[in-house]
């Protein structure tokens, strides 16, 4: 059999920029765009779009629907020179329909399940491109991008989850016995401290804890913020506090849950109760028939008026709706705010004064919702998937700190030995296997 040409994978990190998980897969003339995202505070867009050369692009594929891993994707489908397919999760492809509001090109979308294999591009000196998608375990339909191309195999595990996480199953690690020539590792966690280290308690505990200790003695109410994205998850956690029994007595002391609500978000609502058959199996328990995930008795999908508000949890993800929530809330020291991912200043905006010494309410953070694997949780990953082939080759992408992850190298090297590389030591920001 004769050897199927090199392929070379192009990374586009820069020296101040390590956290754009942007690939680019070469292959016998065939290029292949994985995750066209980037975070729009740091680079700019159209810097990016032309670093990219859309209209030589083959093929896209998108790991999940965050939006620094896709946000470009609209702005790809309206320039009119891709003709491409864009392949993703069939759960990433009707959230970033909702979200992206991608309504245009919808017919370029080619939705995979997991485990599908699916034939990408056809090449004139060895076997077609193929790409099979698995479960990452970080968000809902999130994926592991396992390539043929030719007797070349590369898998990129996006970014990954850790079993801390609702709602998702674990990360699969299991992708047959041939070996992997190029593993391409989410870094963005890989060095840090956990966000919180309650191994015991899953996500819907930990925040019982948080919304129970804001109740406990006042009867004020909680303001939360949350990026748009996350609320689904949120609602989910509220969901299942309120119907364990264990929470049963403490859950009849709230009066109303209400949600700032819109379209997308109930499209987004509708979207993740439709995929309810991808939640880990150890909340299935949680999950009562066909009744509705993100839709109980005490669940308003409006925002109150100020004199209906008491013992009550008000959730939004618009930062104006939010800092005249704010301003209402930070007059009674009864009441909390709780911040999902975000501090309080990125959550009021430009509105950062209603921050001052009037202010007597409590502020506090809820751990991450989709929090990335630390080094050592990295480690026994990729020593589970050696269990059923070879790696010869790892490359750590996506994280910011390069000193760091120059430091956590040698863990890596002396755990899983062979060859570990960095991103930002890759000459000429490519690898050729």
């Amino acid at each position: 059999m004769t050897e199927s040409p090199n392929v070379k994978v192009k990374f586009f990190s820069e020296k101040n920029y390590l956290d754009i998980p942007t690939i680019l897969i070469e292959f016998e003339g065939k290029r292949i765009l994985i995750d066209p995202g980037l975070n729009q505070q740091r680079y700019s867009i159209d810097r990016m779009l032309g670093n990219l050369n859309i209209p030589s692009i083959d093929d896209i594929v998108i790991t999940h629907y965050h939006g620094d891993h896709s946000n470009l994707t609209k702005r790809i489908l309206a320039r009119d020179d891709f003709k491409g397919r864009i392949l993703c999760h069939k759960a990433t492809a009707d959230i970033l329909y909702s979200y992206f509001d991608i309504k245009r090109q919808p017919d370029q979308f080619e939705k995979l399940d997991y485990e599908q294999a699916c034939q990408l591009q056809a090449c004139q000196l060895s076997d077609n491109i193929g790409v099979t998608l698995f479960n990452a375990g970080h968000v809902l339909g999130s994926s592991i991008l396992h390539f043929f191309l030719g007797d070349k195999v590369i898998v990129i595990s996006g970014d990954l989850g850790t079993k801390f996480l609702p709602i998702v199953q674990k990360p699969c690690s299991r992708f047959g016995a041939t070996p992997i020539d190029l593993l391409i590792l989410d870094g963005k966690q890989a060095g840090k401290e956990r966000q919180y280290k309650e191994d015991e308690y899953s996500f819907g505990d930990v925040l019982y804890l948080k919304l129970s200790d804001c109740f406990m003695f006042d009867d004020g109410n909680v303001l939360i913020y949350s990026p748009v994205l996350q609320i689904p998850i949120l609602i989910y956690c509220i969901n299942y506090i309120f119907n364990k029994p264990k929470y049963a007595k403490w859950g009849r002391q709230i009066n109303k849950v209400y949600l700032d609500t819109n379209q997308t978000m109930t499209e987004l609502l509708n979207t993740f109760h439709h995929y309810r058959d991808l939640f880990d199996r150890d909340e299935q328990e949680n999950i009562a028939g066909d009744s509705h995930l993100f839709d109980f008795s005490k669940l308003e999908m409006t925002l109150p008026h100020e004199t209906d508000i008491h013992r009550s949890i008000v959730i939004t993800s618009n930062r104006n709706q939010f800092a005249l929530l704010f301003k209402h809330f930070k007059s009674s020291e009864k009441n909390d705010v709780l911040l999902l991912n975000n501090n309080i200043h990125y959550a009021l905006n430009k509105n950062t004064e209603l921050i001052d010494r009037d202010c007597n309410i409590q502020i506090k953070r809820i751990p991450s919702l989709h929090y990335h694997p630390d080094t050592q949780e990295l480690i026994d990953w990729c020593q589970d998937v050696k269990k059923g082939t070879a790696i010869n080759n790892i490359v750590l992408y996506h994280y910011w700190n390069r000193e760091l992850l120059e430091q956590e190298k040698l863990k890596f090297k002396q755990a899983l030995g062979g060859n570990i590389e960095l991103v930002h030591q890759l000459e000429n920001n490519s690898i050729t296997v």
